[in-house]
Parts: structure tokens; C-alpha cells; sequence
């Protein structure tokens, strides 16, 4: 019915109405123009047709850009497919630098069509190039599309022969792929070989910059699902080989994160201290190539350090600054870092209300975004702001939830040790001392083969505090050896909030006529 509707019209009425099917559901008239200049002199005359039929329709657009569109999907799709498929190529071509010309101060928003485009027209260099473009533009909000974006971007570079050009756009197609993967729940199993590709072709472009940003990304992945001290020797090799000073400050960031896994927390600061000094050398494009505002990132991490140090007060400050900037910082993985500071600090000083606050910013974050590894964090917030306020039950459902979520998903594994510890330290506060005693020997033993010191720790005084209050039920476990090893664990990692808990263990332990 459609196909009879369109094979009455005229030639050149055909041929504009197939032209605006191939530009999509909605065609901007500059756009179209360009594309029919030779066959349709008297556009005006024509679309005033077409609408008369009802075949497209006026939609509203920004002042002196008069845009139609198909009145129905099927009308749009049936005038597609009745041209020759050598004819779709050829429109599609001209429809790619038509949109190019269009959109010259948007490109970045509109590469995802462009790039269609040149796909549809078999010219695979632009399509990857602008698929690329739509990659990093997406990426600030949504890594899971861009992680699309990238994996597309290597299928369309398969089919062309190796040159520069081209596999510098491999290379920065499989590092960003594994940049990406640890939002998105990839092993470093799944990661090794995007990283061992983007690194091979980073050294043989000789660009050391890439190579140092590879290095430590991947480093990065591994975290999540194997050491954090393998994370710092990682970054510790890419900082000790690299020569530009950019590089230099973007690696002591990802230094700064590494020791904070590993739970040497002055490490970590100074390491922040560094990259925050520096921050001023980074180059634009370095920090294009990782998606998201550098500074921003260090100084939400160093906010979550201070609190884990202690300095309770320094940490407010920043955490408030951090988060009335907010606005103009959409990337959802470092968006939330502040305010999941803020709810670890109302952990350590028992603020029902600062838990509240911040686990819901965390949850609306998550919610947006719709990434699992932000999602992790929001689960185990909540639960924390539960615990709070009294709900042990929810509280433990949610920190039950985020640990599957996180093994499930990959996402988020690198908290794996502190949300057990978190877990035996809810049962521990719910007088639940069984469940607390395998919850802290659970996160005793992800936190060593993870390295992470400061969960270790944790888990450690939970034990010693269910130790202290019956020896008899525990005989494997000497209390004196528990509190020599957390107070080994604290003077290691400088979590100095924790050293409160030991006249708790040690009161405990009086009372049950122990020795601590």
C-alpha cells in the first residue's frame, strides 16, 4: 500500500522523499538540500507535494533550520528499501559529508549518524574515526555505550590495511576498552588481550604516552579481580620509565588510587599531594584520552583518604567543595567519589544523618547512569545508612546484594574486602557474633589475597572483639596475636580512626577475665 502510494509520484518527488529516508526519520532541509541540489531544483515545490500527501510532516527546529520528518516509520522504511542497493551507497556517502558540513561546530554530538553514514557507504576509515568521536563524547556519562562504541571501532579498522593513522586508532580503541572495563565488569583475563594489543602498537608507534596510560589502566582492571600491590607496581614501572611531565602527574592520580586499594593510605596522600602540585602540566589531550577531568578525580580521591586517615575535618571541607562543583562534572564513576567519602566518614564518627544524605546521592547517581560499578557502591551506602539508623537487617540485605552484584558483574571487586569487613562489622553491632565471626574470617582472607591492608584490618578487630568477649568458644585464635597483627596493619596503612577500637577489645577482654 506504502510502495503504491510512493511508485505514483512523481521522479523527482520520489527521488526527495527516498533521499530524506536515507538522512533518517528526521532530515533538516540544508541537509537534504545539499544532497538533491542536482535533481531537484524546485525543492520548495516538492516537499509542499509530499506534505500535501501526507508522506512527511513539518517537525519543529531551531530558528532558520526547517526540519520534516517521515509521517510514519513504515513510510520511511518502504522508501529506503525500494532503491537499488549501488544507489544507497552512493546516498549514504553524500549524506555523511552533507551531516559533516551541517554539524561542523557539533561534531562530536552528531559522530554517532555521521559515522552510520560512512558505514553504510563502506568508507571504513571516516566510520571508525567518527565512531571513535562518538565514543568519547558518550564515555563522560555512559561507559557502557562507549564500551560499544570501542568494540565497534576495531571491527570497522578490521577490514583496512595497517598504517599509522589507522593503528593509532587501534591502539587507542583497545586502551580504551580496557580503561573502560572495570566500570563495566571486565576480568583482567577478558582485558589481557585489548591491553596486549594496544600496548604492542603503542611501541611500535613509539608514542610513549599511550604506553604509560595502557600500563596503568590495566593495572587498574587488575585491582578489581586480583592484587592491588600488583596495581602499584604497575603504575610504580610506567612513572619509573616515563619522561613527559604530563604523564608523570596523570600517573601519580592512578598511583594515588593504587596505594589507597592497598590500603597504605600515606602513601596514597603523597602520591595525591604530587599529582595535586603538578596538575597544572597535564595536556588537554592527555586528559581527552582518559575521558574525565583529571583534577577532579585526585582531589575526590584524596578527600576519601583524609577521611580514612582520620582528619575528619580537612575532609568535610573538601567533600563540601567537591560537591557544590558537581554540576559540571557528569562522569558517574568519579561523581560519586566524594560522596561515598562522606559516607564512610559517617561510618567512622556514627552520623545517621551524613550517611543518609550522601547514600541517597550515591543511589540517584547509580540510578542515572545505570552502571554496575557505581551501582556496587550505592547498594553497600545504603546499606551502611541503614545499619545507622538502626535497621541491621536491611542493612546486611544490602551489603549481601552489592557483594553478588560485584562478583556477578566484575564491577566494584576491588571493595570486595572492605564490604565483608563492612558486613562482619553490621553483624558485629547487631550482636549477631556468629555471623560476625565468619564474616570477618571471610574478609580476612579476600582482603590478603587481594593485599588491601585497611580491610584487613577491619575484619582483623571484628575477630578480636568476638574473641575478647568468649576465648573458650574460639581456641584457634589468640587475642594478643589479633591485636598485635591490627596494630601492625594500622601503623602500616595509617588508618589512625581505628586504633579507638582497641581499648573496646580491651575492656571486652577484662571483662571476660582474659589477657589482651
Amino acid at each position: 500500500m506504502i510502495g503504491a502510494r510512493i511508485d505514483r509520484l512523481a521522479p523527482a518527488d520520489k527521488e526527495v522523499l527516498q533521499v530524506g529516508a536515507t538522512i533518517g526519520r528526521e532530515f533538516p532541509l540544508p541537509v537534504l538540500a545539499e544532497v538533491t541540489r542536482a535533481h531537484a531544483p524546485n525543492l520548495s515545490d516538492i516537499l509542499g507535494r509530499l506534505l500535501e500527501v501526507e508522506l512527511i510532516e513539518n517537525v519543529p527546529g531551531e530558528t532558520g533550520q526547517e526540519r520534516f520528518a517521515f509521517r510514519h516509520p513504515l513510510i520511511q522504511e518502504v522508501a529506503y528499501a525500494m532503491q537499488l542497493r549501488s544507489r544507497r551507497v552512493e546516498l549514504h556517502a553524500a549524506v555523511a559529508r552533507a551531516l559533516e558540513r551541517f554539524h561542523h561546530n557539533q561534531l562530536s554530538e552528531y559522530a554517532d549518524p555521521i559515522a552510520h553514514h560512512f558505514e553504510a557507504a563502506k568508507d571504513y576509515g571516516p566510520a571508525a574515526a567518527y565512531t571513535a568521536r562518538a565514543a568519547a563524547w558518550i564515555g563522560t556519562t555512559n561507559s557502557r555505550l562507549a564500551m560499544k562504541a570501542w568494540v565497534k571501532v576495531r571491527l570497522l579498522l578490521q577490514s583496512l590495511p595497517h598504517a599509522p593513522e589507522t593503528d593509532r586508532l587501534r591502539m587507542h580503541a583497545s586502551g580504551q576498552i580496557v580503561s573502560l572495563g572495570w566500570r563495566e565488569g571486565m576480568s583482567a583475563e577478558e582485558a589481557a588481550p585489548f591491553h596486549t594489543e594496544a600496548l604492542d602498537m603503542a611501541r611500535q608507534l613509539k608514542d610513549s604516552v599511550s604506553e604509560m596510560l595502557i600500563l596503568a589502566g590495566y593495572g587498574r582492571v587488575m585491582a578489581c579481580t586480583g592484587s592491588a600491590d600488583e596495581y602499584v607496581g604497575q603504575v610504580l614501572h610506567a612513572i619509573e620509565v616515563c619522561e613527559d611531565p604530563s604523564i608523570r602527574t596523570i600517573l601519580h592520580v592512578f598511583l594515588c588510587q593504587a596505594y589507597g586499594y592497598a590500603g597504605k593510605l600515606r602513601e596514597a596522600l603523597a602520591a595525591g599531594e604530587t599529582a595535586l602540585k603538578q596538575v597544572s602540566s597535564i595536556e588537554e589531550s592527555h586528559e581527552a584520552q582518559l575521558g574525565f577531568n583529571v583534577e577532579r578525580w585526585v582531589e575526590s580521591l584524596y578527600a576519601r583518604l583524609l577521611v580514612r586517615t582520620g582528619s575528619f575535618d580537612l575532609a568535610r571541607e573538601n567533600i563540601a567543595k567537591l560537591v557544590a562543583s558537581e554540576s559540571g562534572h557528569p562522569d558517574p564513576a568519579v561523581l560519586f567519589i566524594p560522596h561515598h567519602a562522606g559516607v564512610e566518614m559517617a561510618w567512622l564518627t556514627r552520623d545517621e544523618k551524613l550517611a543518609d544524605l550522601h547514600s541517597q546521592r550515591i543511589e540517584e547517581i547509580a540510578s542515572r547512569n545505570n552502571t554496575p560499578y557505581v551501582a556496587v557502591y550505592a547498594s553497600v551506602c545504603r546499606g551502611l545508612a541503614s545499619s545507622l539508623a538502626g535497621d541491621h537487617v536491611a542493612a546486611i540485605q544490602k551489603l549481601e546484594s552489592a557483594i553478588r552484584l560485584a562478583r556477578e558483574a566484575f564491577a566494584g571487586l576491588e571493595y570486595e574486602s572492605d564490604m565483608l569487613a563492612f558486613r562482619a562489622e553490621i553483624h558485629l553491632r547487631s550482636n549477631s557474633l556468629t555471623a560476625a565471626f565468619g564474616a570477618a574470617e571471610q574478609g580476612i582472607a579476600v582482603a590478603r589475597e587481594r593485599q588491601a591492608r585497611l580491610a584487613e584490618c577491619r575484619s582483623t578487630l571484628v575477630l578480636a572483639q568476638i574473641v575478647s568477649t568468649d576465648r573458650l568458644r574460639y581456641p584457634q585464635y589468640q587475642l594478643s596475636e589479633l591485636l598485635a597483627r591490627a596494630r601492625y596493619l594500622i601503623e602500616e596503612t595509617g588508618a589512625q580512626p581505628y586504633e579507638s577500637l582497641f581499648p573496646v577489645v580491651q575492656s571486652a577482654a577484662a571483662s571476660c577475665g582474659q589477657e589482651a
